[in-house]
């Protein structure tokens, strides 16, 4: 009778540590698979960019009035972000691993955008997420948050990241969409000033 109950736990055990090793890997390759199906829905949205597929925002027209929510909870909307001066608006969303890659090498180079244009960030997430993930990637100038969504759902502004460089009093000067390392906020800055579309 020892042997059988001890036969059963023993049986018990590794059928325990199977599941718990197989739920381990199912966890791995879900988000594995998450962070390459993300990576593979922007390069279809970059090549519809190519093609001419991008967002409903151009250059040379204004940007829409649309209201934000700060970190500390404060309005703002973007008219108001771009009433005094220029603007490089940047777009991230907290799942998105190409923004975290594209803040993280934007980061370094911030303090050399001049100084009479702004740098924020619009976040597509709450608030409280959006928090979390300016401590975690150490954001160094404002976040505002999209809360509603309205870039993203009437604007197709749903690639990110995308920087969006605005003139003083709101004329959208250009859109880049997506990560590209030679795009820095010197570029930005540079494009911005120019007036180039």
């Amino acid at each position: 009778m020892q042997t059988e109950s001890s036969f059963s736990s023993k049986t018990l055990l590794i059928i325990l540590a199977l599941a718990v090793v197989v739920s381990l890997v199912g966890v791995y390759a879900g988000t594995t698979f998450l962070g390459w199906r993300q990576k593979q829905a922007n390069a279809e949205k970059l090549d519809g960019l190519d093609k001419g597929e991008g967002s409903k925002l151009r250059a040379g027209e204004m940007i829409p009035e649309i209201a934000l929510v700060a970190l500390d909870g404060s309005l703002s909307s973007t008219l108001a972000l771009t009433a005094d001066r220029d603007a490089l608006l940047f777009f991230v969303a907290i799942n998105c691993e190409p923004c975290t890659e594209a803040v993280t090498s934007w980061f370094p180079l911030a303090d050399q955008i001049p100084p009479n244009i702004a740098n924020y960030a619009i976040c597509q997430n709450d608030v409280e997420y959006a928090k979390v993930y300016a401590e975690k990637t150490e954001m160094l100038f404002p976040v505002f948050c999209d809360t509603a969504h309205v870039f993203d759902s009437r604007y197709d502004v749903n690639i990110y990241p995308t920087v969006i460089g605005v003139r003083q009093g709101g004329t959208i000067a250009f859109i880049k969409h997506g990560f590209d390392t030679s795009f820095d906020p010197i570029t930005a800055s540079t494009l911005l000033m120019a007036g180039f579309e």
